[in-house]
């Protein structure tokens, strides 16, 4: 059992790393899906309202990579994105192809939603897990200069949870979903979200399995 499980775990470590093509489009395949689900998804929530570009870029960005830099602020290291090339540029491309480009948009709005649809849940769920994943990982087992988180429960579910939410905190915080942003109390300390509690579910089982 615990072989499967360690099983598992490699795959949805290892399946973020798998890229387009390692020569010509070296952009990571479910980046990319994320940023596509992440993209369609905030186009609609403004209804046609006019943003500037800078504004509805820093918002895809949060939207992406905010829970992920949260947590890894919290542990006093540097967002995994910083030392990579295509992280951002991923998000940045997808965002001017849907928001620019109008072809695009059409485009990806003619796939049908039946087929779309779980295909970006799937890729969300699984860069989702694997960000829990490896923050938990970094918590226990590289973080050699803090050797009391390694036994706090409250560090891994803490960050844990927020590696796989919040994003989606700050967003609601912000109101970044809408044109005019202004700070509010989140919509998911009032009801917690889907996204907050499977994020808190993976990663209290996933320090479970580490004992």
């Amino acid at each position: 059992m615990f072989e499967s499980n360690l099983s598992f775990s490699q795959i949805i470590l290892n399946s973020p790393k798998l890229v387009w093509h390692e020569k010509y489009v070296p952009l990571k395949i479910l980046n990319t899906l994320h940023a596509l689900q992440i993209n369609l998804n905030y186009k609609k929530s403004l209804k046609d309202s006019p943003i500037s570009w800078l504004q509805g870029l820093f918002a895809v960005i949060v939207m992406s990579v905010g829970g992920s830099t949260t947590s890894a602020i919290l542990c006093g290291k540097a967002p995994h994105w910083l030392a990579s090339n295509t992280t951002i540029t991923t998000y940045l491309i997808i965002y001017f192809l849907i928001f620019y480009i109008p072809f695009f948009h059409r485009f990806c709005n003619s796939i049908p939603k039946i087929i779309l649809d779980p295909i970006l849940l799937i890729a969300d769920g699984i860069l989702r897990t694997s960000s829990i994943y490896s923050i938990i990982d970094n918590i226990l087992f590289e973080m050699n200069d803090e050797p009391l988180l390694k036994n706090s429960w409250v560090a891994i579910l803490l960050c844990g949870t927020l590696s796989g939410c919040g994003g989606s905190i700050w967003v609601s915080a912000f109101q970044m979903k809408s044109p005019n942003w202004s700070f509010t109390t989140p919509s998911t300390f009032l009801e917690p979200t889907y996204d907050m509690k499977i994020s808190f579910m993976i990663t209290l089982n996933d320090r479970i399995e580490f004992d």
